[in-house]
């Protein structure tokens, strides 16, 4: 039986479902996978995606983050200041301003809370066969540390979370933001 064609779809049920083979056939047969669909490419082994990432001469992150952004030639970059979007000069800057709050000692000081949160939504999984585990554990969990860490009120981080995951919620077949 022949092989068929490579047409990967970020936004598709099967890579949805399990991208594994998806990324192996891209590693294999297309490392640098070009979109004619959707116009962009994609960079699948480790090497390649760490030489682009260090190039800030010819790549660039300033364009966005989902696929409206990029697909947008009038998407006004400047109305999201966030460092995911910077390249250096700028994201060197404000790294070195947070890098701080995340060495390992100030990252210890939250071992309590995590394994508290971890916990709260973890103890009642145990006796049981089986669960789900996004929407029971890891879906709730880091939105309540990073809601506890970032000192929102108890009350809110179900609204938070709810509201994060219609913000990234999409229909099969389209991107984000479409």
């Amino acid at each position: 039986m022949a092989a068929t064609e490579l047409d990967f779809d970020p936004f598709s049920r099967e890579w949805f479902d399990d991208p594994t083979e998806i990324y192996a056939r891209l590693r294999e047969e297309a490392p640098c996978y070009h979109s004619e669909k959707y116009d962009f490419y994609a960079f699948s082994r480790f090497a390649d995606c760490v030489a682009v990432h260090r190039d800030t001469e010819n790549f660039t992150s300033t364009h966005g983050l989902t696929y409206e952004q990029l697909s947008d030639p009038d998407y006004d970059t400047t109305s999201n200041r966030s460092m995911i979007v910077m390249d250096p000069p700028e994201h060197t800057r404000y790294r070195k301003l947070v890098s701080r709050s995340f060495t390992p000692r100030a990252m210890n000081r939250y071992e309590s809370l995590v394994r508290t949160q971890i916990g709260k939504y973890l103890d009642p999984l145990t006796d049981r066969d089986e669960f789900d585990l996004v929407e029971e554990f890891s879906g709730p969990f880091p939105v309540e540390v990073i809601c506890a860490i970032l000192g929102v009120p108890e009350a809110d981080w179900q609204m938070i979370r709810h509201q994060t995951d219609a913000m990234l919620h999409r229909e099969e077949g389209q991107p984000l933001g479409t």
